[in-house]
């Protein structure tokens, strides 16, 4: 039941019927236009925030390869409730002493195809043997198909002019290193 008052509190209530039930737990009534009777629809459809998903790397990881190679622990498989989700990731890490430069790519898959993709500087130059850190993040609209199961993951490789092993330490250097997935669904 609902009363639209107009600042006229004796109006009278007025009924609502939608489809002859009650809906379900987690329903709101939607209206479908002057005339037509409402309908039950999933709140998740109209929120984002109510099927989110996230991991971060609680295990040290590292790569000297120049070929895309899967990212431990940055992968998530799931069922998107809406046709957009919001994917957020960042990493950071060191690289020991190298001389020259050298980058670290990342990149998103949405079920084994690339939807985006970020580099980051690993070193510039290190002529004293000084460790160096490096850092890159990267937030995006990804396209999904709504009740379709998703896989996001995150890939990374290295080159430069010399190739050296490009750490991600984040359970013996949690000072200098993490990495994380979120998906806002």
């Amino acid at each position: 039941y609902y009363r639209k008052t107009n600042n006229n509190p004796s109006q009278a209530w007025k009924t609502i019927i939608a489809t002859d039930s009650d809906g379900n737990a987690g329903q709101i009534l939607v209206s479908q236009g002057a005339g037509n009777t409402p309908a039950w629809q999933n709140l998740s459809q109209y929120t984002f925030g109510t099927n989110n998903q996230g991991v971060s790397g609680t295990t040290d990881a590292s790569t000297s390869s120049t070929s895309w190679s899967d990212i431990p622990q940055m992968s998530i498989t799931f069922t998107p409730v809406h046709n957009v989700v919001y994917v957020f990731f960042t990493i950071s890490g060191h690289i020991n002493p190298s001389w020259p430069n050298q980058y670290v790519d990342y990149r998103i898959l949405r079920n084994n195809v690339q939807v985006g993709a970020g580099c980051t500087i690993g070193t510039d130059r290190s002529d004293i043997g000084v460790v160096t850190s490096w850092g890159g993040s990267l937030s995006m609209a990804v396209p999904v198909t709504i009740g379709a199961s998703t896989n996001i993951r995150v890939q990374w490789r290295t080159g430069g002019n010399v190739v050296r092993q490009v750490f991600n330490n984040v359970s013996t250097n949690p000072d200098w290193s993490h990495r994380s997935l979120i998906i806002i669904d």
